[in-house]
């Protein structure tokens, strides 16, 4: 008997979800190994670095002492058993207390170097890449695409990595110096300078005497924090409208010598006149947002966890849970609609799809194109068929938005803890956040799409390092 459409993306989606965990069972065994990383507990400079012999033997002589005296039985065992990959990884920063200077050292000296190591057990690494799954699964990969990494969550993981954070908070304070410093320098002679410019070199020495005397006017001894309140302060009161062209030319000059040598985007600086100047006649409105208010942000794991209970319900009965697997392709196309697109598009628009809206690897609505995973086209035409072009189908023909909310009102029981509110589909309308267990406005995680990612230094991710490891433990198996 033939399958149904439904039967169809049941089993397509069966095809990728087993294709995931086949990829994934593939790196798990690459996975089962016990890491050793060694870094200074405190930073010498000045002594000879150690040999790739003496780095070997520290490493080896540790594993042993593990496999023999370790009070933990599971670290004994991999100890044993477990293939060994040992690594010298130096600390990105170190406290001033933590570093000590040797300029005076003899050839023959001896060195004692205080170290410490970080031990990853072999279930840890599986409990991470299992945890990984939830991420990939975003993906709706096909086969040939598991071996790519990816990259949607490469700059905000690095961003977001502990010592990139200490970085960026170093920076941030040096900036705010900066921006204070700037704050108190004077600016009589910039005032002066601002009335030739806007006035011209024959009326400007005429409405000079006029303009030193009016009261926006800073003295001598005025810095640009006061000269800004100052003209602020006549603007928001309308006074002297007849000079309000010159004002606002001012007002603008001492917004420019704030940040001068500051290269940060607008909203932060509004963000800062807002702190400084706190009343709202200090600072422009910002023009308010009119994209369509949703609702809270899910994290990737959290995204992740929905599409498999709906897939899951789904493929254990296709007849009866047929809107669970509508619910799932669902999810894959708005992924990727909030990945490329730039508004959010409403849930009805969604919830009209055709096949028409469908071409190859693109989805488009409104005039705007968001790219596909082979995965997911691949699912589609499984699911609408090879002649789906000759007529428009309904990708959601059993979809309503009561049905919709139902649904998630259910799995959010399921899913969520007890005590956090129920994700409904607007939640998934917008690009899904890093942060695990947390839920963002919209409009938050809006503004961090927007502003990249502030990545002080660049390091190799966690999955490139341990596949280099990986790769050179295969070349070098003592």
């Amino acid at each position: 008997m033939a399958l149904n459409k439904h039967q169809k993306l049941a089993r397509g989606i069966k095809t990728v979800l087993q294709n995931l965990d086949a990829f994934h069972s593939k790196v798990a065994k690459q996975f089962k190994v016990l890491q050793l990383f060694f870094y200074e507990k405190h930073l010498i400079a000045g002594r000879p670095l150690m040999t790739e012999r003496a780095v070997a033997a520290m490493i080896k002589t540790h594993c042993l002492g593990l496999s023999r005296f370790s009070p933990n039985k599971e670290l004994r065992e991999a100890a044993n058993s477990a293939p060994l990959i040992g690594a010298t990884l130096p600390q990105t920063l170190y406290l001033k207390s933590q570093v000590f200077y040797c300029t005076n050292a003899k050839h023959d000296t001896l060195w004692f170097v205080p170290w410490e190591v970080k031990t990853v057990l072999p279930s840890e690494n599986l409990k991470k890449l299992e945890e990984s799954k939830l991420e990939d699964i975003l993906y709706c990969a096909s086969k040939d695409e598991m071996s790519e990494w990816i990259d949607w969550f490469e700059k905000e993981n690095d961003a977001s990595s502990l010592t990139n954070q200490l970085l960026a908070i170093n920076q941030f304070h040096q900036k705010r110096a900066l921006f204070e410093k700037n704050l108190q320098q004077p600016c009589f002679s910039l005032y002066k300078q601002v009335i030739l410019d806007f006035y011209g070199k024959i009326n400007g020495p005429k409405v000079l005497k006029t303009l030193l005397k009016i009261e926006f006017a800073p003295n001598e001894k005025d810095s640009i924090y006061e000269a800004y309140q100052l003209v602020a302060k006549t603007i928001k009161g309308r006074k002297k409208r007849h000079f309000r062209e010159f004002q606002q030319t001012w007002k603008i000059r001492l917004q420019e010598s704030m940040f001068e040598n500051l290269d940060w985007p607008h909203q932060k600086r509004n963000s800062f006149l807002r702190k400084y100047f706190p009343e709202k006649k200090f600072f422009c409105n910002e023009k308010a947002d009119s994209r369509w208010k949703t609702g809270e942000v899910l994290d990737r794991q959290t995204y992740g966890r929905f599409i498999y209970y709906f897939a899951n319900r789904f493929i254990e009965n296709p007849l009866e849970n047929l809107v669970d697997g509508e619910i799932a392709l669902l999810l894959w196309i708005m992924i990727y609609g909030a990945r490329d697109f730039k508004k959010a598009v409403p849930i009805k628009k969604l919830l009209g799809l055709t096949t028409k809206n469908v071409s190859d690897r693109l989805i488009a609505i409104d005039g705007e194109e968001a790219e596909i995973s082979c995965g997911l086209a691949n699912l589609i035409i499984e699911y609408t068929g090879e002649s789906r072009l000759l007529r428009q189908q309904k990708l959601f023909p059993n979809l309503t938005i009561d049905k919709l909310e139902d649904r998630f009102r259910h799995a959010s029981k399921d899913i969520l803890p007890s005590w956090a509110a129920p994700a409904l589909p607007e939640a998934f309308l917008i690009f899904p956040h890093w942060e695990t267990g947390y839920r963002m406005t919209a409009k938050e995680r809006q503004w961090q799409r927007q502003t990249s990612p502030q990545i002080i230094r660049n390091p190799i991710s966690r999955r490139n390092l341990q596949r280099q490891l990986i790769e050179a433990s295969k070349r070098n198996p003592s």
